[in-house]
């Protein structure tokens, strides 16, 4: 028998096992081939996430003392990271509250606005016809996008505020020359160098360049993953300067008494920060162990003490 039947009659067989079946498999059957890929969706998010939080982490750790990080580093991740969750959480649900607000304020004001101009079209209906019946149709269009840009900059505006409090001051030339660079790389990125902008510009607007827009889309995607890195570590030394400016609290505990900074803290776990003038104190301490580093600011030279 030739191949070509073969293929016709298994062709046939399936289709007729498929006819037979009962719904309740072909639903399933077909549940299952629509949601197969979500493990690897979701394992690659939850990678993503760790992988951004642990280099959070590990910048909020670049700054203190060696002798210290190399000892108390594994005790307080899981809490480092879920603190950061938590303050993100945090602003994320209220920052919703307000850019529903703000969406809907500017969706009202919109629908005012055309009802204004129907008004006004009743006595100049030559002036406002066109201008009245756009507003009033388009009102609507802009509400989506209210939301979430007042949802973005909400969010970004309370994590400042509440966790890292980064302001214009902390720009300095290293933020300047790190910005230039990820500039000169997202033009080299673009193909400005082999191409005018005006051209580069018009290849990526043109909608039948489906492989070009797919690679500048993969690379996007890419130099996104290799910013927000950056940014998450960065955001790890901005989480330290914010905890060691803020005012000290006392603590009372049997390996330590007195006014400190607290930097992490883990259960009985605790690392503090005395800092005056002349001298910068590490202070790491639980139930069994004690641990004091100081750092003497204006000499280079460091003393170490354990208890």
């Amino acid at each position: 028998m030739p191949a070509y039947r073969k293929e016709r009659i298994v062709n046939k067989l399936s289709l007729t096992q498929a006819k037979s079946a009962p719904p309740s498999t072909i639903t399933f059957t077909k549940f299952i081939g629509e949601f197969k890929g979500w493990p690897s969706t979701v394992g690659r998010a939850v990678l993503v996430a760790l992988s951004l939080a642990s280099a959070h982490y590990f910048g909020f750790m670049s700054r203190t003392p060696f002798e210290i990080a190399s000892i108390v580093t594994i005790d307080f991740l899981p809490t480092f990271i879920s603190t950061f969750s938590f303050y993100f959480l945090l602003c994320y649900t209220v920052s919703r509250v307000f850019a529903f607000i703000a969406s809907q304020m500017l969706f009202a004001t919109g629908h005012t606005l055309a009802a204004l101009s129907l008004r006004l079209r009743r006595h100049w209906p030559h002036h406002f016809a066109r201008t009245a019946t756009k507003v009033y149709k388009e009102s609507i269009i802009y509400e989506n996008p209210a939301y979430l840009s007042a949802l973005f900059i909400g969010t970004l505006f309370l994590f400042n505020i509440s966790y890292l409090e980064l302001s214009h001051t902390n720009f300095g030339e290293a933020a300047l020359t790190y910005t230039l660079i990820t500039i000169i790389a997202i033009s080299f990125k673009l193909g400005f160098l082999a191409r005018s902008p005006a051209k580069v510009i018009k290849r990526l607007r043109d909608e039948k360049r489906v492989a070009n827009r797919r690679k500048i889309k993969k690379t996007a995607i890419y130099f996104g993953s290799a910013i927000a890195l950056a940014f998450s570590y960065y955001a790890g030394l901005l989480r330290f300067d914010k905890l060691t400016n803020e005012h000290p609290v006392m603590i009372n505990s049997g390996h330590f008494t007195g006014a400190a900074n607290v930097l992490l803290r883990s259960g009985n776990s605790q690392l503090v920060l005395r800092h005056t003038e002349e001298q910068r104190e590490y202070i790491y301490f639980n139930q069994h162990i004690s641990i004091r580093i100081e750092i003497k600011r204006n000499a280079k030279t460091e003393t170490q003490s354990e208890g």
